[in-house]
């Protein structure tokens, strides 16, 4: 995450040096430019869905998972205690 922030960061300043130092040259330093553009772009995106907050969809799903993960611990304990019953009525 930082790293897309400096990036975001780094860019446009690369950008800005790029064009003012080749103003008479159009053709490679455009090209360039225009990549970094694009580049720019990108990384605003994913840094715009990194930060997003999460929706109802995502909410409901985290917490079915906990509740799933709950449910599996709850069950392994319920077996260990059945097991050692199991045990201790067949050893005696």
């Amino acid at each position: 995450m930082k790293k897309l922030r400096k990036t975001a960061l780094i860019a446009p300043s690369l950008i800005l040096t790029a064009g003012l130092a080749g103003c008479a040259q159009e053709g490679r330093l455009e090209q360039m430019g225009e990549t970094m553009d694009q580049k720019i772009e990108q990384v605003q995106e994913e840094i715009g869905d990194a930060t997003e907050p999460q929706g109802p969809l995502e909410r409901a799903g985290e917490k079915a998972d906990e509740a799933i993960e709950r449910a599996g611990e709850q069950a392994s304990e319920s077996l260990e205690r059945a097991g050692d019953e199991i045990e201790r009525a067949t050893s005696g």
